[in-house]
């Protein structure tokens, strides 16, 4: 289907840099394990969530701390994926994605279960550059 509005999707932060500067594409993946754990790529495809709170779903997974980039999915096509997720099966530059929450720590460190929007130090960093 033609992708919509925004779409979410959960990194390791160690790979922050990358995604800044290539964008979402799996055969660059290597800086930090998937989320779920898997040291290669599971599908030759990115990822996604419908909404910030689907999101959850995954920085509760993670062994260490996380970050939310927001997708525009606008021109994309997006597929559903293996278990009912979605999946954009083209790497997404750069130019679509934002930094949507940061330094998500993993659940066995989250103060707040509920935690998620703009983490301080990651909307400080989004101050600056503006």
């Amino acid at each position: 289907m033609p992708g919509q509005g925004e779409l979410f999707h959960v990194t390791a932060v160690a790979n922050r840099e990358s995604i800044s500067r290539h964008g979402l594409d799996w055969h660059r993946m290597g800086a930090a394990p998937g989320i779920a754990g898997s040291a290669e790529p599971e599908l030759a495809a990115v990822f996604v969530c419908d909404s910030r709170d689907e999101a959850d779903f995954f920085t509760a997974m993670a062994r260490s701390p996380s970050d939310v980039w927001a997708v525009r999915a606008e021109g994309l096509w997006v597929e559903n994926g293996p278990n009912g997720w979605q999946i954009i099966t083209e790497p997404v530059g750069p130019d679509r994605l934002r930094l949507g929450d940061c330094d998500v720590p993993p659940p066995d460190a989250q103060e707040d279960a509920g935690h998620h929007g703009p983490s301080a130090a990651c909307q400080s960093r989004r101050d600056a550059k503006q």
